[in-house]
């Protein structure tokens, strides 16, 4: 089960990217409900937490705006991440905003991503182009 998860987070829902478009928490039956549609607009489905993690990938890093600039590094107006030399499906973040540096945050999955830009950028979503 995916535990850091947001109202607008992409997950694979079915094999599909997928937009977490509601979240809730049942106590009767002690268990998270998190409902996702394949795009704003559609009706959502509910998935009893039968979702995965979207893998990070170079092309996914690109698709979210990034720049590359080098063979292993990618930046915004909001951070730089990099990717690890020796497992290429790991990303670090590090930033110098607002004089404090973060710096060799490990970042796997999609959702991830999103979260740390959205923190670090001051409430702003990260466009994801799918």
């Amino acid at each position: 089960m995916i535990k850091e998860l947001r109202v607008g987070n992409y997950v694979a829902y079915k094999g599909k990217p997928s937009l977490v478009c509601a979240l809730d928490y049942d106590p009767k039956l002690r268990k998270e409900n998190i409902s996702v549609v394949y795009k704003w607009g559609e009706p959502p489905y509910k998935t009893n937490g039968d979702i995965q993690p979207i893998l990070l990938t170079e092309k996914l890093v690109l698709q979210c705006g990034f720049n590359q600039l080098d063979d292993y590094t990618f930046d915004n107006d909001e951070m730089e991440i990099t990717q690890d030399w020796d497992d290429q499906t790991v990303y670090y973040i590090t930033t110098h905003a607002n004089e404090y540096t973060v710096s060799g945050h490990r970042i796997e999955y999609l959702h991830q991503l999103q979260n740390a830009y959205f923190c670090l950028s001051g409430g702003k979503e990260l466009e994801v182009n799918l």
